[in-house]
């Protein structure tokens, strides 16, 4: 991997945990790339993952998080977005795992249980 791809990563790791922080998880903190587990700590109950790469691979990004406890949520920075709009990142995760996040959010029918398995 270029030096270039390594720095276009690590500044994309550094922006999301300067976002998480900013918006309701204060001690949100990159990890170096070389450690395992997830890209962020800080962010209890969620196991977030941050990619800056060409690649498509979401399957593969949602199998690394969801083999950590927490919500499993992916970001990725697309080509042509900086680390000055994070909040415009796309966000991944699960069906099964976004519909009770939505349901207590106050969306869906709240006479319907649902199942969301």
């Amino acid at each position: 991997m270029s030096q270039a791809r390594r720095r276009r990563g690590r500044d994309t790791e550094l922006a999301v945990a300067k976002w998480f922080q900013a918006n309701g998880w204060p001690y949100a903190e990159a990890v170096a790339s070389v450690a395992q587990g997830a890209d962020l700590t800080g962010t209890p109950d969620l196991s977030v993952e941050i990619k800056a790469r060409r690649d498509f691979d979401p399957a593969g990004w949602l199998r690394q998080g969801e083999a950590r406890p927490g919500l499993s949520i992916v970001t990725f920075r697309l080509n042509g977005q900086g680390t000055t709009d994070v909040g415009q990142y796309p966000a991944l995760l699960r069906l099964a795992d976004l519909v009770p996040v939505l349901r207590a959010a106050g969306y869906g029918d709240p006479n319907h249980p649902g199942d969301a398995a």
